[in-house]
């Protein structure tokens, strides 16, 4: 019996232990640069998306997020609560607003997949830039 409990603190503290760490490695993996996927730029008829996502600093982090040709080339707020493979964000934009405020993210470390959307409607699907996020300073 003595065994069996032991066994189940273990497994619990495990769990609570990968729980924490993926969080983590969620929210370290958010930060860079991201561009957009060639299929889905051309089935959304434009030329190309990048989003540079910058550190999380008290629940927000800033981004530049840049869609071409000429769709929209500014600064982005992204409010989010502790990153996880999906989570609901508020986006503010500066001035005009090229997709919903309120978007869904979904991020897949293992694809280096960031996807965009709200309900059934996508707004971005972009692949994680790594040489160009190592290159870069933190911010």
């Amino acid at each position: 019996m003595i065994l069996i409990i032991i066994l189940l603190y273990y497994f619990v503290q495990r769990t609570r232990d990968y729980i924490s760490s993926t969080a983590a490695d969620y929210e370290k993996y958010m930060y860079g640069m991201w561009v957009g996927g060639e299929s889905f730029c051309n089935d959304a008829d434009i030329t190309n998306m990048m989003l540079f996502v910058g550190e999380r600093k008290k629940g927000k982090r800033t981004a530049y997020l840049i869609i071409g040709p000429d769709v929209y080339n500014d600064i982005v707020t992204i409010k989010c609560p502790r990153e996880n493979k999906k989570f609901k964000a508020t986006l503010e934009f500066v001035d005009t607003t090229p997709m919903p405020t309120e978007l869904t993210i979904d991020l897949d470390i293992i694809l280096g997949q960031m996807r965009l959307y709200s309900g059934d409607t996508l707004y971005g699907v972009l692949y994680k830039n790594h040489e160009v996020t190592n290159e870069t300073p933190e911010v």
